[in-house]
Order: C-alpha cells, then structure tokens, then sequence
C-alpha cells in the first residue's frame, strides 16, 4: 500500500537523544498540543486567542495545517461576536481533525498526493484520540487532557525504550 516507503520522523532522534525525544512526548507535545487544539472547545474567546497564537508554531513546520487551523479559529471568533457561536459537535470534530491531520508531519517522505489514500490509516488514531481528549477537556477540563495526552504518550514512548528500534 506504500506504508514501507514512509519513515517515522522521529526515529533518527529516538536513536540518538532518547531523553530529548521524552521530554517532548510526555510534557511538551501534550502541553502545546492541548491548548491549541482543545483549549478553544468552550468557546471563550481569550482561549481562541490563546490557541491563535499558538497555532504560529503550526504554520512554522507544517505552513497547510497551520494556516488552516487558524483560518477556521478566526472563523470562530466572527462568529462569536456576531452572537452565533457554532455548534459544539462541528467544533470538536473539526479541533479533532486538525488535531490528527498535524501528525501527518510524524511521517519523512510524505506526498499528499501520491499518498493521499493512506492518510486515514496514518492519522485514523489520532481523530479518535483528539475526540477522546475532547471529551476529557469538556467534561474534566484542560489539565486533565493535558495528563491524559502525557500519560497516553508515555505508554506508548517509555516501553521503545527497552526495546531496539
């Protein structure tokens, strides 16, 4: 299907800095990651803002994703102002979307094009995961998606450790 073609970004910085690459997966994605793709999910506009700024680091390494990621919070504070706040279902599933499709970044030698029917495969986890996180910060709040994120990444992180990849 092409997977063998594709390499896994980090691979190369799991090899020869272990520590970095844990430090980023366990605080420091889960961190950034929540609040630009979960913070806004109530709808308050201070947390749009905070997640416009913070989707500039977005549109830094993968310009797309980012530019359209703040395409759509703009959106989201017109539509605040004009008093006509979006449907909460639309703004997690699409917070969701963005959220997996940034982690086709994850992957060296990635051509959207000749590779566009693999991306479900390829990021399928990660829409289920954001809607699961959704969930969290809906209903527990940001900290607690923050260190569900950290955790599910350390589960996943902390065994390749032991293990030669």
């Amino acid at each position: 299907m092409g997977f063998d073609e594709l390499g896994h970004a980090f691979e190369k910085l799991f090899k020869e800095r272990k520590l970095l690459l844990i430090i980023m997966g366990i605080v420091v994605a889960p961190l950034f990651e929540e609040t630009i793709f979960r913070l806004h999910l109530d709808l308050k506009k201070p947390y749009i803002w905070w997640g416009l700024g913070l989707s500039l680091l977005i549109v830094i390494s993968d310009w797309f994703v980012g530019l359209a990621l703040m395409i759509y919070l703009l959106y989201l504070l017109i539509m605040l102002h004009e008093k006509s706040p979006p449907n909460l279902k639309m703004v997690v599933y699409i917070s969701a979307a963005f959220f997996a499709l940034i982690h086709l970044g994850n992957y060296t030698k990635f051509d959207i094009l000749s590779h566009f029917y693999l991306i479900p495969f390829l990021v399928g986890s990660q829409f289920v995961g954001g809607l699961i996180l959704s969930y969290i910060r809906l209903n527990h709040g940001i900290k607690w998606s923050i260190l569900y994120h950290g955790v599910f990444n350390a589960v996943l992180i902390i065994p390749m450790l032991f293990m030669e990849v």
